[in-house]
């Protein structure tokens, strides 16, 4: 995964394929962008994502990007395949076949083929098939597959919002 991003990355219409397996700690963003401030265009992933682990505070998982802001951008992308989060967190998990949270970020000509499986205790779940939560910035002109959002085994508040 790449740490902090704030570039142009033209992915050229290729895929990146694989499995991404990730034991989180507290305020840890999981994807293939950790954080994103810059333009990411053109790119296809079809991997599986599998976050687990006890954590004190939120959890942002996204399919290419974890947290977008600033006046980054996301366009043309494509996430297929499997996110499992197995999280047990007092605060909320953020999750978002695109992008997991985003604030001042423009998404657009996106799709999510594929599921967000979510197990463990906490606070809340906030998730959507292209953004998990969106605090701010423009998303459109997008595709989800639907169903795509599994909840297993919790009773506890679950908040699902399509941007």
């Amino acid at each position: 995964p790449i740490n902090i991003y704030e570039g142009g990355f033209d992915g050229g219409n290729h895929t990146i394929s694989g499995t991404l397996n990730c034991n989180v700690n507290s305020n840890d963003f999981i994807g293939l962008f950790a954080s994103n401030a810059g333009t990411i265009c053109n790119l296809n992933v079809s991997a599986d994502i599998t976050a687990q682990g006890s954590i004190s505070d939120e959890c942002t998982v996204g399919g290419i990007v974890a947290i977008a802001h600033g006046n980054a951008t996301i366009e043309y992308c494509t996430y297929s395949g499997e996110a499992t989060i197995k999280v047990s967190s007092p605060s909320y998990i953020y999750a978002g076949g695109i992008v997991g949270y985003s604030n001042g970020t423009t998404i657009s000509h996106c799709a999510f083929s594929g599921t967000l499986n979510t197990t463990g205790s906490t606070g809340g779940i906030v998730a959507g098939g292209i953004v998990g939560y969106n605090a701010g910035g423009a998303a459109d002109n997008r595709r989800e597959s639907q169903p795509w959002l599994r909840k297993v085994g919790d009773t506890s508040d679950t908040c699902v919002r399509h941007f």
